[in-house]
């Protein structure tokens, strides 16, 4: 934490700079190139691109990307320059920019696929797929998540703790499935992720497992069900979270006390809730906790209590929106900047995918032709064939019938010989005339 923070106040000074060409940056993109191992250049890159993140700097953030993807390729670091990509691709999902992740996603893949690092190919695809379920494809984004779980099982060398990626994947397509409706379907893969958690002893996602668990149970009503997993889910994030996840489950047993007709069960878990967040921080939890308290005051009618909570929830939310709209002017301007920077690279694209087109109608009529040519030789010499056959059948024939008409002229000179007196006996009997003559 205290890298980050240092990260976060070096940004602070250079925040209305030109990014671009700040040395601030430089520096920072050089302190991960001074780190040797690859795992290690890739944890200080992380740290880095989170601080930026953390404060909402888009422009900063967008900047640092680029050039420590410019330094990859200048340095032949192509696995890093994954990794950044994969970054990259993030960030374009944070910014609404989903199709433009994808792209970068696409990107990290191609490079991972060229260098058989099939960790970092599963990680891009399984971000593909998360793109795709923002933007609610889920048949695409169940096909990711697939492909994901198919390059996961091609890695030769596991890390220890590699396959919690996998597991990540399988609740994802849990979560897929539940929200199409198909329940069965989700807990099967909810399972598969709950076998390689517990083996990993990540119990702290376990918890959040749970969590999937109750929903599937309470989109049933099968309310005792969803309550004891519940209670399972705030056991262990109680044993291994921090205080986020702690309210996170008592807000849920709050949800589900309201549902079940029992507002004040609800209440006193919703003020176990508050209890452990800083009411001065307006984030998610709190703006969840105030929400919960507001309707379960309602419910006890309490109208004091519910219009403090309300008044309460309402500065919060305030407070979020305006922290929203700031950020999201922020996002808008980068997208605006995008569309301003991509455009001539769209023309350029467009141009490339006509010329494309072109050759590939080229290549059809030229392999229409070769199929056409191809296809008439194949006649020919089938004709050919076929005349071949014919001929030596009827030279068989007439082979067969002069055969026939020999061995019968053979026959009827037989006969014929049969028949006939013998040579000698003619000429005996020609010899007897000639001496009844002379006598």
């Amino acid at each position: 934490m205290k890298t980050k923070h240092l990260y976060f106040l070096s940004f602070l000074i250079a925040a209305n700079l030109g990014f671009a060409q700040d040395p601030r940056l430089q520096k920072l993109v050089e302190s991960v190139f001074a780190i040797k191992s690859f795992d290690k250049q890739q944890d200080r890159h992380l740290a880095i691109n989170d601080s930026l993140n953390n404060v909402n700097s888009f422009k900063a953030e967008f900047a640092y990307l680029n050039i420590i993807e410019e330094a990859c390729i200048a340095r032949s670091e192509q696995k890093l320059q994954a990794a950044i990509i994969v970054s990259k691709g993030n960030f374009f999902l944070e910014t609404g920019n989903y199709f433009k992740g994808i792209e970068a996603f696409n990107r990290s893949a191609k490079i991972y696929s060229d260098l058989n690092e099939f960790a970092g190919l599963s990680v891009s695809h399984a971000n593909i797929g998360n793109a795709y379920y923002f933007i609610q494809d889920l048949d695409k984004s169940r096909d990711y998540f697939n492909l994901a779980i198919s390059d996961y099982k091609k890695i030769k060398v596991k890390k220890p703790r590699e396959d919690i990626k996998l597991g990540n994947c399988y609740n994802s397509l849990g979560s897929i499935y539940c929200s199409e409706g198909d329940f069965v379907y989700g807990k099967t893969y909810f399972d598969l992720a709950y076998a390689i958690w517990i083996k990993q002893k990540d119990s702290l996602s376990v918890g959040y497992l749970y969590n999937n668990f109750a929903l599937i149970f309470l989109a049933q009503n099968n309310m005792d069900s969803t309550l004891f997993y519940l209670n399972k889910a705030l056991q262990l994030k109680l044993r291994h979270g921090d205080n986020f996840d702690k309210s996170d489950a008592y807000n849920a047993l709050a949800d589900y006390y309201y549902r079940d007709d029992k507002p004040e069960t609800g209440v006193k878990y919703a003020l176990k809730a508050l209890g452990l967040l800083d009411t001065t921080v307006y984030g998610r939890h709190i703006l969840l906790t105030y929400g919960n308290l507001t309707e379960g005051y309602n419910k006890l009618k309490d109208p004091k209590n519910e219009l403090k909570y309300f008044k309460l929830l309402k500065i919060a939310g305030d407070s979020s929106e305006k922290r929203v709209q700031h950020s999201e002017i922020g996002r808008l301007e980068l997208r605006h900047e995008f569309d301003k920077i991509h455009l001539a690279d769209s023309i350029k694209a467009v141009e490339e995918i006509k010329v494309k087109d072109a050759k590939i109608s080229e290549k059809k009529t030229q392999s229409y032709f070769l199929i056409f040519a191809l296809l008439l030789t194949f006649i020919v010499l089938a004709l050919i064939y076929s005349r071949f056959k014919l001929t030596r059948k009827q030279k068989r024939i007439i082979e067969e019938k002069n055969k026939e008409i020999t061995d019968s002229i053979n026959y009827a000179k037989k006969i014929q010989l049969s028949i006939l007196p013998s040579e000698k006996y003619i000429e005996r009997e020609i010899s007897k005339l000639n001496k009844t003559k002379k006598g």
